[in-house]
């Protein structure tokens, strides 16, 4: 592959199936499913019609609840953030029911005074968007200390965050499995229309609980959106789409700025999403890799600093989400599904015209080179933090830092 993928799920692949792929034990892809994500202008323009089929029902085996049961989904979400610090709310999103993830403070009474964030999390085994809790308990932490600067100090605007689960991740968290021999393939542009839709959701949310306020006016809210590794596809696609609620794009960890440029050939993402949904090499891998002792491994080579790793919490929270139905996300990504073509026209064009500041975020110990985005973009900073590839899960109080003071 010549895309950068930045999660344990690609790195597993990587090492445990070198062997397999020299028996070229390909199962090939729908030609139709693999040329649907193909899509000639991710922009926003006349987007066709939203699709008729029905929701995809599926058991969701680590909880035992099933999508179109309205009390067990209540159950599923409330089982998912029984101990966190954080809330899930649903939404939905032609026909899928997802979720997304927020501090009870992002649910009271918006004012003028407030900006909301986007998290985009990373697709790999056992990921979902319990990925950004401990930079949202931060930035939740820091609107307290914010309500309690005394009078005539300068007071920062409240950030309200929210981390929505991509359509097929999150199924420990209520959202809808996605089975593409029945839904097909929707890569990247899906995701980036499910973004969309929760950022219209909390914007007409509120409009109406604060009719009096600018809210209500045409001028769209606008937003920073923040995408990880190698999901950065999503953002900028996100931020090309609708540069009018967008006044900033963060992207933490993304791929080199070649690999953001260049696509995957074709024939590449039909070998490799062919290899990993093979019904036999690739259901033996994934119940390999789906192991804590896996994910621990992976996660300490490849995501976290040496010598600290991550921790019980990473490890508790992955397992949890490591399930059948949650691996067609993890297959669509790791074949580079997420750059069928390069993303140059929207880095130079419509995002550096259209969106005022861009961030690129690096771990100190991440040795890729980044300065082209710097180099490429007049509107783009480069900023290097403590941590290595998973810097908001490392180092949250820094990226709240961040985001809280640019």
């Amino acid at each position: 592959m010549n895309h950068n993928c930045h999660f344990y799920a690609f790195c597993g692949f990587g090492i445990l199936l070198t062997t397999f792929l020299q028996v070229r034990a390909f199962t090939p892809p729908s030609p139709k499913l693999v040329r649907g994500t193909a899509v000639p202008d991710y922009r926003r323009s006349s987007d066709t019609a939203q699709s008729k089929h029905k929701r995809t029902q599926r058991t969701q085996s680590l909880l035992g609840t099933t999508t179109n049961n309205s009390e067990s989904e209540k159950e599923a979400v409330a089982a998912a953030g029984a101990s966190s610090p954080t809330i899930l709310k649903p939404y939905d999103y032609d026909e899928w029911k997802l979720t997304y993830r927020t501090i009870a403070d992002d649910e009271t009474e918006a004012s003028d005074d407030h900006h909301n964030v986007l998290l985009i999390h990373p697709v790999g085994i056992g990921i979902a968007s319990w990925f950004w809790e401990p930079l949202l308990t931060t930035l939740q932490k820091k609107n307290n200390d914010n309500d309690d600067i005394s009078a005539g100090s300068e007071r920062k605007p409240t950030i309200r965050a929210y981390a929505p689960n991509l359509i097929g991740c999150g199924i420990s968290e209520g959202s809808d499995a996605w089975d593409p021999d029945q839904r097909g393939m929707f890569v990247p542009l899906g995701w980036v229309k499910g973004c969309e839709a929760l950022i219209n959701h909390i914007n007409d949310k509120d409009r109406d609980e604060n009719p009096g306020s600018s809210m209500s006016m045409s001028t769209p809210q606008k937003w920073t959106v923040v995408a990880q590794g190698g999901l950065a596809p999503i953002g900028v696609l996100l931020a090309a789409r609708i540069p009018e609620s967008v006044s900033k794009l963060v992207l933490t960890s993304p791929p080199t700025w070649k690999d953001m440029t260049t696509a995957v050939p074709t024939n590449e993402l039909e070998q490799n999403y062919g290899f990993l949904r093979s019904p036999i090499l690739s259901r033996l891998a994934f119940s390999i890799l789906e192991t804590r002792g896996l994910v621990e491994f992976f996660s300490n080579q490849f995501l976290f600093t040496s010598g600290k790793g991550c921790d019980d919490a990473w490890l508790d929270k992955a397992e949890r989400e490591m399930c059948e139905d949650a691996r067609p996300p993890v297959q669509n990504f790791n074949a580079g599904m997420c750059m069928s073509r390069g993303l140059g026209p929207e880095l130079t064009e419509d995002i550096q015209s259209k969106i005022p500041t861009v961030l690129v975020v690096q771990g100190e110990n991440d040795k890729r080179q980044r300065g082209d985005y710097e180099h490429n973009m007049t509107n783009c900073r480069l900023v290097t933090l403590p941590g290595t590839n998973v810097v908001p899960w490392e180092h949250p109080e820094a990226l709240a830092d961040l985001l809280v003071e640019t």
